[in-house]
């Protein structure tokens, strides 16, 4: 992208995804965790092991929230459930929590394959992996503007962790609709978002699958915040600056009234999370960066 130049870019259905990653085999359970296997002996996939200006006084601080899930995975409703009542109740008094569900892939050859997981989550949750310095990653697995990953059932860590979080300064992002069914996105210049990558969520509440096979069988599973599409859309300035319109296009079996627009601000080699804003996808709705 040239510098000054203002650029649409089209979110279009059926981005190729990334491929599934691939690493080897590891016995791993993490403390209140699912581990992707049966008959006692849990599988986790491998990693590699490789090695924004402040709101006003009393404004909270946005934090994202990043669940990797599966509807395959038991141990998942309870981390579903905690994300919804994260997002509905915002208990967390200096922090604004945006989150992103994120449906991983590894777990649909065990009998269920989960509708709203892909490849490109797998190889999302896979850099974070390496990025935190763990031996294999899991679900259900709740990272922390980027920096931080919890077990995703385990509220009290998580509220922690979010806190934490919300004690740093983050890069407010301005988001708004214009007349033409555009959304804006602006950054202003800052010096915690030089040469970021900017990323766009489209995401979805109030879905829920009837699961017919595999360990939650029977069972009817609800979410909120499914990540639909991510994409990214740019990348800031020297300067910390970006200004560009997006172009958002829905698929016609998605409910635009019950989506959201996130985008954030990501460094491509720490894969921290330096600012993020929502802002619902009706036409007009206003920004609910912070």
């Amino acid at each position: 992208m040239k510098r000054g130049a203002i650029l649409s870019a089209v979110l279009i259905l059926g981005v190729t995804l990334s491929a599934a990653i691939r690493g080897s085999v590891r016995i791993e359970t993490p403390p209140m965790a699912h581990t992707r296997g049966t008959g006692g002996t849990g599988r986790t996939l491998g990693t590699s092991g490789a090695v924004g200006t402040s709101g006003t006084l009393g404004t909270p601080e946005p934090v994202l929230i990043e669940l990797f899930t599966s509807e395959g995975c038991s141990s998942c409703p309870p981390a579903d459930d905690i994300l919804s009542d994260l997002v509905a109740h915002q208990p967390v008094a200096n922090a604004h929590i945006v989150a992103l569900g994120e449906h991983v892939d590894y777990w649909n050859d065990l009998g269920w394959t989960d509708p709203f997981s892909t490849a490109q989550f797998t190889s999302r949750q896979s850099e974070f992996g390496e990025s935190l310095r763990q031996s294999s990653i899991f679900t259900p697995e709740l990272v922390i503007d980027g920096e931080a990953q919890v077990v995703g059932s385990d509220r009290r860590a998580a509220l922690s962790a979010i806190a934490q979080a919300a004690s740093s300064p983050s890069v407010p992002i301005a988001l708004a609709w214009n007349a033409d069914g555009l959304l804006s996105v602006s950054i202003a210049p800052s010096t915690l978002a030089r040469s970021e990558e900017v990323w766009l969520a489209v995401t979805e509440d109030g879905l829920e699958s009837h699961v017919a096979r595999g360990e939650n069988a029977g069972r009817t599973l609800k979410h909120v915040a499914v990540t639909r599409r991510l994409a990214k859309i740019g990348v800031t300035k020297p300067d910390g600056s970006f200004t560009q319109p997006v172009s958002v296009i829905f698929d016609r079996t998605w409910s635009r009234a019950a989506s959201h627009i996130v985008v954030f601000a990501q460094s491509p080699a720490s894969r921290r999370i330096n600012g993020v804003a929502t802002i619902a996808a009706t036409a007009g709705a206003q920004s609910q960066s912070r």
